[in-house]
């Protein structure tokens, strides 16, 4: 029969590692063709671009034709100027623009401090397991029998005085 508390890690543990490469490869795929710099700075002056987002150091758009492209790196302030220009001149061009986003004090604190949390955890359930003694696999020669004395008798004839059992049972001894 499982612990409960183990269930309950193991489920943290799975939905912890899906945050995780969630963060690490966001997106769903579909960014399209990559351009280089250049490319990109020449279907800004030729107005070929009819939407645009520019996230962080990716910049994501549609070229006329519904062809989908995607260039690294930050905008040149030239081009952003030009790309705000055509923003105003062209009713039919669409430029988002999202400042990169700073990573907050719970952000930086877990990940600063998950690895070792986790690490911590671990460690706490296999000291545990090793702690337990008798009746796991590897406890083999760790007898779970106590030692009767003679100065710890727990049962006595009062005990037992006008039990009919136990006064048939001691006749049959004798």
């Amino acid at each position: 029969m499982r612990q409960p508390y183990k269930t309950g890690l193991l489920w943290l543990i799975i939905i912890v590692t899906f945050l995780i490469i969630y963060r690490v490869f966001p997106g769903n795929g579909q960014k399209g063709e990559e351009l280089t710099r250049g490319q990109f700075r020449d279907r800004v002056e030729s107005a070929q671009i009819t939407t645009l987002e520019v996230d962080g150091d990716e910049i994501r758009g549609t070229l006329k034709g519904d062809k989908k492209f995607v260039v690294y790196g930050p905008i040149p302030d030239d081009l952003h100027e030009k790309l705000e220009q055509q923003a105003r001149k062209d009713a039919d061009f669409v430029f988002k623009y999202k400042p990169e986003e700073k990573d907050t004090f719970l952000q930086s604190l877990v990940i600063s401090w998950l690895p070792m949390l986790v690490l911590f955890v671990i460690f706490f359930i296999f000291m545990r397991q090793l702690q337990s003694g008798g009746g796991k696999a590897m406890s083999f020669g760790k007898s779970k029998a106590k030692l009767l004395s003679e100065s710890n008798k727990k049962v006595t004839f009062d005990d037992i005085a006008g039990v009919e059992e136990a006064k048939e049972e001691l006749q049959e001894i004798i």
